[in-house]
């Protein structure tokens, strides 16, 4: 947990199934029902890989007020998602892969998202962030990524996934979203130059 002294924001990467409930509703500000991701399928994602999140926090509240997620993925998973063919509610656990031998991985940016009212509070900044150390660490263990790929839903998904992670679209999906993708080494060389 990291703390944010100019905000009464806090930083979690340990989750409760409540947390995964106060994520879905949040999700709803901005995604469609069939487009969010059932709490306990979400809680069975962060139980195959508990280092795929991170969420924000008002500190007065103890409301999630952000959420940020990564998947590691196996190969057959990623190549449907990046046909844009595949929704991702659909994901089940035996398509995460966990992070216990080094090597290399392909990864799903599969959602941020920010509550209304703190949209102009850097909140996805702080969370990517976080995120970027995760990922410092990741490599220091000989795990890397090759690609990373994005379906982005709203266009403001699509900003993020080309300003913060360096992403273009290469295709839509037959759900009216974008595919996209970075190199591995691309995205490393953002995330790892934020701090």
């Amino acid at each position: 947990m990291s703390s944010l002294n100019n905000m009464n924001i806090y930083l979690i990467d340990k989750l409760t199934l409540e947390d995964h409930f106060a994520s879905a509703k949040l999700e709803k500000n901005y995604f469609s029902d069939d487009l969010i991701a059932d709490p306990k399928v979400t809680w069975g994602w962060y139980a195959k890989n508990p280092e795929t999140y991170v969420m924000a926090k008002d500190c007065k509240t103890g409301e999630i007020i952000g959420h940020l997620l990564f998947l590691p993925i196996d190969d057959y998973l990623f190549e449907l998602i990046k046909s844009g063919n595949y929704v991702d509610t659909n994901i089940t656990p035996e398509h995460i892969i966990t992070y216990n031998k080094p090597g290399i991985y392909k990864l799903y940016f599969c959602v941020v998202c920010v509550a209304p009212l703190y949209r102009q509070h850097n909140i996805s900044r702080l969370m990517i962030e976080a995120y970027a150390k995760k990922f410092r660490d990741l490599k220091s263990r000989g795990i890397i990524f090759s690609e990373v790929i994005a379906d982005a839903v709203t266009l403001e998904g699509v900003r993020f996934c080309e300003r913060a992670l360096g992403m273009r679209a290469i295709q839509n999906s037959a759900h009216n979203s974008h595919i996209m993708q970075v190199s591995g080494d691309d995205f490393y060389k953002i995330l790892l130059n934020l701090e």
